[in-house]
């Protein structure tokens, strides 16, 4: 492994220095700065499962395997997106290397067959695809991509969902909401937002065209609905002018940590417009259906397993910002939304409900320990 290490380490230098094909991060199983001296501190006979979620920069490949070394138990390994079983990326944007054994990334600068993610690859055959691991797929499409990958295809998957505290996302009264927020009783709120905004994946630059459409679409109608009549209420990092936007009232949020704030603004909203490209989730689609809110939202990801056209939003075809806009326009033009909103609750409470998940995973541990 001295060859790898050092070759692994000169890809990681070289990346830094020459900058990355695209913008979104690549796990090198990098070991972590605390060392692995924690793996054999616990008892062997106190553990009955190891579970794994989000890995990076705290477990490689070869500490995962000391720990079923040393435990020799089931692994439970959650997954948020497709790292686990690619060579290294998050997302893999079409690419289907990892259905093979990846090399040739087009994340890397100068890939090629053998380059870092056909030696993560291997790495992670060589160390992994024989243990004992059961994946948590928290959607379908978490699920399918598992299925896909040449690393643990045969593995076998549980679909549970990630919980969603009940109690704080909550269908409340939207005049309640609005006044908190110190937004008008009679505007058509349209909710968005992203940890990160600019960021490619979470489609950002099509849901601005998709607004642009939409006011030239309302000015063009003939209904009682504008433009002056539509607020944007939008939240996350690193935003950007948004000229596209300049037609609309605005109301900005920054950055939200508190989740009692994130669901106020899901409860004053009309509708939720998740513009995600490729995503695992996510997660703000089945918070907003918990405030009983209906989502606009491209169909890809996990979004299908909840989203159904005119029965708890609308689901747009992927990419395509005219879809996208006539999905909001249809939901703002609809006189009430009760209906769909109490559908939008239900069945996010029936899949991301805290006791639910809870005992989803206790039954899963107790088949892996009877076992």
């Amino acid at each position: 492994m001295p060859g790898q290490a050092m070759q692994l380490m000169w890809l990681r230098l070289r990346r830094r220095l020459a900058g990355s094909k695209g913008d979104h991060a690549f796990n090198f199983d990098r070991p972590p700065l605390f060392g692995s001296s924690f793996i054999s501190r616990c008892p062997t006979n106190r553990i009955d499962i190891i579970c794994l979620h989000w890995i990076n920069g705290l477990l490689t490949a070869e500490m995962i395997r000391d720990l079923w070394e040393h435990y020799r138990c089931p692994i439970v390994w959650t997954l948020s997106d497709q790292e686990p079983v690619t060579g290294g990326c998050h997302y893999s944007f079409g690419c289907i290397g990892y259905t093979k054994q990846c090399g040739n990334c087009p994340q890397i600068r100068g890939a090629h067959m053998h380059d870092a993610s056909n030696i993560l690859w291997r790495r992670k055959f060589d160390c992994l695809h024989e243990l004992p691991i059961t994946f948590v797929a928290p959607t379908s499409w978490v699920e399918r991509k598992i299925q896909e990958s040449s690393l643990f295809g045969e593995h076998y998957i549980a679909r549970i969902q990630l919980p969603i505290d009940g109690n704080i996302f909550c269908a409340a009264d939207r005049l309640m909401a609005r006044r908190k927020l110190q937004i008008a009783k009679d505007k058509k709120v349209v909710f968005f937002g992203a940890s990160i905004l600019k960021e490619p994946r979470k489609g950002i630059a099509h849901l601005l065209e998709a607004l642009d459409l939409l006011h030239h679409n309302l000015q063009d109608n003939s209904s009682s609905l504008s433009t002056d009549n539509v607020l944007l209420l939008y939240c996350g990092e690193d935003v950007e002018e948004m000229p596209t936007i300049q037609a609309y009232e605005r109301k900005y949020l920054g950055r939200i940590d508190d989740d009692h704030l994130l669901a106020l603004a899901y409860q004053a909203a009309d509708i939720f417009v998740c513009p995600s490209l490729e995503d695992a989730g996510p997660m703000m689609v089945p918070e907003s259906m918990m405030c009983g809110t209906p989502v606009v939202a491209f169909d890809t990801g996990g979004v299908p397993d909840l989203v159904q056209t005119m029965e708890t939003g609308y689901l747009a075809i992927p990419g395509d910002s005219s879809d996208l806009a006539h999905g909001i326009q249809t939901l703002l033009l609809m006189d009430r939304l009760d209906r769909m909103r109490k559908a939008c609750r239900k069945a996010a409470c029936l899949a991301h409900d805290t006791a639910t998940v809870i005992r989803r995973h206790a039954n899963l541990y107790d088949s892996l320990v009877s076992n």
